[in-house]
């Protein structure tokens, strides 16, 4: 059974828009923007299994268009995109990426001159993704045979557009080399939160197909003990200085005015030098 917790399913990606228009999933919210994508995945040399093909990857990205944001989202622009994902099958067999986006971003430039514009775009790289999962099956060997080691990995993430929880599925892969050699085999129904890139879609059954980058293990709610409190004692403790109160004043010091002060005898200059006037008159003695 797929676990009822909402788990997290983060998404980055960058492509071309090929269509956008109102979100037809939230009429109600002029701001709810729909975008349609085709994700170009290339190649990789050291990331290849023969039950993965490389295919463009038909992508949805809902998001909300901040009011007075200067960004035209138009077809042919370049954009930068990250979210909350999820991925559905159609009945034709077709897989599509859900994304729902946190931000997007449109690259700069005049896309009027596509020729232009295009050159100065960064190029194609592979999607990044780090999401929870349950470990439910797998296949294929490490450093042995043209399938590499994968597993499918199962997650449970929440829908805004239908207020519901989605469980969907994806299979990851570990690169031949030493890197994964000493990494120990996946049991079922191991939880594991992963950081990968998308490079293609599972021939079997369509699936994400995603080159792991890291690996963690996540224990068991149940099996987590949690030691008892034991009373504190603040004998020979050391107590910490309060370092912000103890800051210099940002306010600067107001400086003192200079008094000139004038003798009342004052003496003549022997050396032959006059004295300067004095911006002062000293007062006068005489009734």
């Amino acid at each position: 059974m797929p676990s009822q917790v909402n788990s997290p399913a983060i998404i980055h990606l960058r492509d071309f828009i090929d269509s956008v228009g109102p979100d037809p999933s939230r009429p109600e919210q002029g701001l709810a923007l729909k975008i349609e994508a085709s994700l170009h995945l290339p190649f990789q040399t050291n990331l290849y299994s023969d039950d993965v093909v490389l295919n463009q990857l038909p992508t949805i990205i809902h998001f909300f268009s901040s009011p007075g944001n200067p960004q035209s989202y138009e077809p042919n622009k370049f954009i930068y995109a990250w979210g909350s994902f999820f991925t559905s099958v159609d009945p034709d067999g077709s897989l599509h990426l859900i994304l729902h986006a946190h931000e997007v971003d449109c690259h700069p430039g005049d896309h009027s001159d596509c020729h232009t514009y295009n050159l100065h775009c960064p190029e194609a790289a592979l999607p990044t993704v780090s999401l929870l999962g349950i470990v439910r099956s797998g296949g294929g060997q490490l450093n042995n045979g043209s399938t590499l080691l994968h597993y499918d990995l199962e997650t449970n993430v929440y829908d805004p557009s239908n207020k519901a929880s989605v469980t969907f599925k994806v299979s990851i892969y570990f690169r031949n080399g030493n890197r994964w050699t000493n990494f120990p085999l996946l049991s079922s129904q191991a939880r594991i939160f992963i950081a990968g890139r998308i490079f293609g879609i599972t021939t079997n059954t369509p699936r994400l197909a995603i080159g792991v980058d890291d690996v963690y293990f996540i224990p068991n709610l149940g099996s987590i003990t949690t030691a008892p409190m034991t009373p504190t004692s603040s004998k020979g403790k050391q107590k910490q200085a309060d370092r912000w109160n103890s800051r210099a004043n940002p306010i600067t010091p107001i400086k003192r005015h200079r008094m000139l002060t004038i003798s009342s005898d004052p003496q003549p200059q022997d050396d032959g030098h006059q004295s300067c006037p004095s911006s002062e008159t000293p007062p006068s003695n005489r009734i």
